[in-house]
């Protein structure tokens, strides 16, 4: 019973308390999976071209890099194919060009594990990283560790 209180009721009132947004985007994630597989590509090509223009517009490192390379994001709208034009985003990039690749409002700082290499630092805003812990929560619903376990 008490599983059941912290993963229905508590989780919910906390994620509330502190101002966060999981909930919510997993729903969004769950209606997704149900969709067919071509609502469901446009909507990836929709998303991707969208966090494209806005990685243009607010992450100094991409937008020199689409500036320096020529990328085109027009180019992705017609064909998702030009996404092979970009540039492999690796973790030396990641660790040499941290303070180009962070948001201003960037406050959330986690850590890689260091299993593949030397461990890197990513920075999120409150935005993705409830992204991010609502991508966490359905994996382990995936693997049946429901919120009541």
């Amino acid at each position: 019973m008490i599983r059941y209180f912290n993963g229905y009721v508590l989780f919910p009132l906390l994620e509330k308390a502190i101002k966060r947004e999981i909930l919510s985007k997993q729903r969004e994630l769950k209606t997704f999976n149900q969709l067919g597989i071509e609502q469901q590509r446009q909507i990836q090509k929709q998303e991707l071209v969208k966090m494209l223009n806005f990685c243009n517009e607010k992450v100094p490192y991409y937008k020199e890099l689409f500036k320096n390379s020529g990328f085109e994001i027009s180019k992705v709208e017609k064909d998702i194919e030009f996404i092979k034009d970009l540039p492999v985003l690796t973790k030396d990039i990641v660790r040499e060009r941290e303070k180009d690749l962070r948001l201003p409002n960037a406050k959330h700082k986690r850590k890689t594990g260091g299993s593949t290499g030397q461990s890197v630092v990513f920075s999120y805003d409150d935005f993705g990283l409830d992204w991010t812990a609502a991508i966490n929560v359905m994996a382990y619903e995936m693997a049946g560790c429901f919120a009541s376990r």
